[in-house]
């Protein structure tokens, strides 16, 4: 991957695979508990992220997240208006694939019923708290630094697919995998293009906010 050989983080970061199944464990596991506890969904949603947070913001120069400069915040914003694009356009196609051949699939994501279904100003609250601020943070942090830190030692170029592909499928939203993967593949564009893991969290985030009051419209 020519212009992507620099590595836009410090190397070594501590316990990195701990970081990662902590995550896991936080964000997939845990769920299911407090489900069982009968805790509403946004308060379910926000108590996860708060939970897997703590190993997604310590040593944050060595996991790649620098200040933002004008220049990151531009470039930001168009990449991110452009895998949009390209996004919207690869899960229109997929879709049309799934009809044509015959497969049933959920037209929207738990999530996106839970959001567009939301009734009081303090759920509204804090699922977007959780969903566009807390979310963008956390999958950034393990999947375009620390999964793909971990696979880039191999092959940076199969690491950049191989991480954007487990992040499509992680997502468990079959009409939305090419979506998702577009849009995986171009939040790590942005972290190794402008070298600032804080860039690919805004562009998640943007991404998120719209898909979050696409949902309320």
């Amino acid at each position: 991957m020519s212009g992507f050989d620099t590595i836009p983080y410090r190397p070594g970061i501590k316990l990195i695979h701990f970081r990662i199944w902590w995550i896991i464990f936080a964000t997939m596991l845990f769920p299911s508990v407090l489900a069982k506890l009968g805790m509403p969904v946004p308060w379910m949603l926000f108590c996860v992220g708060i939970l897997a947070l703590p190993a997604c913001i310590s040593d944050l120069k060595t996991l790649g997240v620098k200040s933002i400069s004008l220049q990151d915040i531009v470039m930001t914003v168009f990449i991110t208006v452009l895998i949009l694009i390209l996004s919207g356009i690869a899960s229109k196609f997929w879709r049309l694939q799934l009809e044509h051949f015959g497969f049933k699939f959920h037209d929207k994501q738990d999530i996106a019923e839970t959001i567009s279904g939301g009734k009081s100003w303090l759920d509204l609250l804090l699922l977007y708290v959780s969903v566009c601020i807390i979310t963008p943070i956390i999958e950034e942090v393990l999947f375009r630094r620390l999964i793909y830190g971990v696979f880039r030692k191999y092959d940076a170029l199969a690491s950049f697919f191989a991480t954007s592909a487990i992040f499509s499928v992680i997502h468990f939203f079959i009409p939305g995998i090419a979506g998702l993967f577009i849009l995986g593949c171009g939040f790590q564009f942005i972290f190794l293009y402008r070298k600032n893991l804080a860039c690919a969290m805004i562009a998640h985030s943007m991404v998120n906010t719209v898909a979050f009051f696409a949902n309320r419209a």
